[in-house]
């Protein structure tokens, strides 16, 4: 999940303690439910910052799964208002280059961005279009449809990145919140809460939520990476820093099989390139 102020459904969903610490706990100051998560709460294995690079951890997230055989499909929820930032589609390009069939991109389609209208506000045809020209399949769904959100999610199995994009009303029910801006990252305060509530309908379109909880993971500790064999030089001989480092990362990639190198079209001058032609399943240009 990328939208950082989703985080207090993300809680609820993640784990029965954090889901009963919320939100009297939340972003308290002694509490690690924090409003921009970050590792230090056991159910957030990646800080995404403020908005855009949850596609991009999707991204790695699927390679490693693949790297460990595991098939899996991993989903990064976004806003239409961060689509504006160049990040988002360089993660789309990647996804398709390195055939990330496990990746999807699920947009919140609700017209508002943080301070006000998002580009094409509910206009799904240019936001898929978009995910379209990056060799993307993409979904135009109603968001409030639990039958349609339902059956695109079970066309993310197909083998090729697939962007769901939803088109939403945000505060839908809620007679002062629906479609209003100036409402991002506020509060209600406990009348308009017990409002809001009373005003909420019933979302029962026949389906049946799944309530297992998640176990929170525990964070591992990786000991210093050291070379078990030295790389020997002539003494008084003189080499460069970059070569050094060559050697040295490829014999890290004899020794530690589960080390990647991630490249950004630099390998010839970073001398990454004896490590991708040693490994090249390990060698990841992003």
């Amino acid at each position: 999940m990328q939208a950082p102020t989703e985080r207090p459904r993300s809680y609820a969903a993640s784990a029965r303690p954090a889901r009963e610490r919320s939100p009297p706990a939340l972003r308290q100051r002694d509490s690690d439910l924090e409003g921009y998560p970050t590792p230090a709460n056991p159910w957030t294995p990646i800080s995404t910052g403020s908005l855009v690079q949850g596609l991009a951890a999707a991204n790695g997230m699927a390679i490693a799964k693949r790297l460990n055989g595991i098939a899996v499909r991993i989903f990064g929820l976004m806003g239409d208002g961060e689509r504006s930032e160049g990040a988002v589609w360089e993660a789309a390009q990647l996804a398709v280059d390195k055939r990330l069939d496990g990746a999807a991109a699920i947009v919140d389609a609700n017209g508002l961005a943080q301070s006000g209208p998002a580009p094409y506000a509910h206009d799904t045809s240019v936001i898929a279009g978009r995910f379209r020209a990056f060799g993307w399949k993409a979904l135009e769904i109603d968001g409030h449809d639990f039958g349609k959100i339902l059956r695109a999610l079970e066309q993310t199995r197909d083998s090729e990145p697939t962007a769901i994009v939803a088109t939403t009303i945000k505060g839908k029910g809620v007679s002062f919140l629906e479609g209003a801006t100036g409402w991002h990252d506020k509060a209600l305060d406990a009348a308009e809460c017990v409002q809001a509530l009373r005003e909420i309908a019933p979302a029962d379109q026949g389906v049946e939520v799944d309530t297992r909880f998640l176990s929170p993971s525990t964070a591992r500790s990786s000991p210093p990476l050291a070379l078990p064999t030295r790389v020997d030089y002539v003494v008084d001989d003189q080499v460069a820093m970059r070569t050094a480092f060559r050697s040295a990362l490829t014999k890290l990639g004899m020794h530690f099989p589960d080390r990647v190198v991630l490249d950004r079209d630099v390998k010839n001058s970073t001398k990454t390139d004896r490590f991708a032609d040693e490994y090249p399943w390990r060698f990841i240009p992003a």
